[in-house]
């Protein structure tokens, strides 16, 4: 609660996630220190605005902080503290460590930082940042909108035009906190929990991704879409769980991505009709370029997938073979959490997780998660049935 104590605590972190980095040759080392230095400086950017707080507010008690975004000040430190938050879970204009670190980094270092410890970390101190130690004024919330965003489209783009899949899967890990970004900025009980939601859901599939690409990387010695191809049957459990990851963060029902991007989109319509502020008259926008990003998203993992699984295998990969039990195990655990959370998201899992930290509200609509999941069960035993009879 005292904010003194959460940066001590906030820099031990950071400087034990770079530990957990593993640097095996002079590039991924550069990587880390490069990660540890726009990290480690976004921290003292954070004291300015510490101080700023005190000067204002005479307290550094999070709790008894509630400072109006509408002097100058104010609105500086909240500007501060944000980069804090941004650089940390690796939203633009802050993202640049992400793309490096994911290309050069072991995987499963990728699987702490980029895909799950440091989201965690940023988009939750976002959430106190908006909803405990600021009230946010609408200019403000019209540039976390904005910048949320322009961190989905920016990133998704990028990741469609790459060949090495870590590094695709890196720029999908900033595309994804734009996500969470909006959810947050839009500062209603159904928004913020949609953003948390979504960053729970990111640490998921993410490190599956990026645990499953590390199998890829063991096997095959590439990391060049264009160099592999015909894995699936090499590599089935990998193929089958890699396949629910990417489903899940393209935001395909019923699994946990598409619950969390759904729950923003009705975030978005709720927010849009709640007040007439600038950014609320623009959530048409919002809302499409939001969808249009999860759009960019399939079809960038369409690209992953079809790159690495299928197509012709390649002669040399022909004695490869699946990973061990141990391996194995811990992406079938999250491929389930992905099913899991996703079929019983509305019911179970944002009232007793989410609803606690954003307060209670309403769903939009007629949006159920479990009839959802029914009813894609259902579109799948009809269509095996329609092919067997056929």
């Amino acid at each position: 609660d005292n904010l003194l104590l959460f940066l001590f605590f906030w820099g031990i972190l950071g400087y034990t996630l770079f530990k957990l980095i593993k640097q095996h040759d002079a590039e991924s080392s550069d990587s880390a220190k490069k990660t540890l230095i726009l990290v480690g400086s976004s921290d003292a950017i954070m004291i300015i605005g510490i101080g700023l707080l005190w000067n204002l507010a005479g307290t550094l008690s999070i709790s008894e902080l509630s400072v109006q975004t509408s002097s100058g000040p104010a609105i500086m430190a909240f500007i501060l503290l944000a980069v804090g938050s941004f650089t940390k879970a690796g939203a633009f204009p802050f993202h640049t460590w992400i793309n490096n670190f994911t290309e050069k980094a072991h995987g499963i270092s990728s699987a702490y930082m980029p895909a799950s410890f440091d989201k965690l970390i940023g988009i939750y101190f976002l959430v106190v940042l908006c909803s405990r130690i600021f009230v946010l004024n609408q200019w403000l919330t019209l540039v976390l909108l904005i910048l949320g965003i322009a961190t989905i489209i920016f990133a998704v783009m990028m990741a469609l035009i790459q060949h090495n899949y870590k590094k695709l899967l890196g720029y999908h890990a900033v595309s994804q906190v734009g996500y969470m970004v909006v959810g947050i900025g839009l500062g209603t009980p159904l928004g913020i929990a949609a953003g948390l939601f979504h960053m729970f859901n990111h640490a998921v599939y993410k490190s599956g991704l990026f645990l499953s690409a590390t199998t890829v990387e063991r096997k095959t010695g590439t990391t060049d879409l264009n160099e592999t191809g015909g894995l699936a049957s090499k590599l089935p459990i990998t193929f089958i769980t890699t396949v629910i990851f990417a489903l899940s963060i393209s935001g395909i029902p019923p699994l946990n991505g598409f619950a969390s991007k759904w729950m923003i989109y009705q975030g978005i319509i709720d927010f849009g009709q709640q007040a007439t502020g600038v950014a609320n008259q623009l959530w048409i926008i919002w809302l499409a370029l939001a969808v249009f990003g999860s759009a960019l998203t399939l079809a960038s993992f369409i690209k992953f997938i079809t790159g690495i699984f299928l197509g012709r295998k390649k002669e040399i990969y022909e004695k490869v073979k699946e990973v061990s039990f141990v391996q194995w195990i811990p992406v079938i655990l999250l491929a389930v959490i992905c099913v899991w959370f996703g079929a019983f998201s509305t019911k179970y899992v944002v009232k007793e997780l989410f609803m606690p930290v954003s307060g209670n509200f309403s769903f939009i609509g007629i949006w159920d998660s479990a009839m959802l999941t029914w009813l894609v069960i259902s579109s799948i035993i009809g269509g095996v049935l329609i092919y067997w009879i056929g």
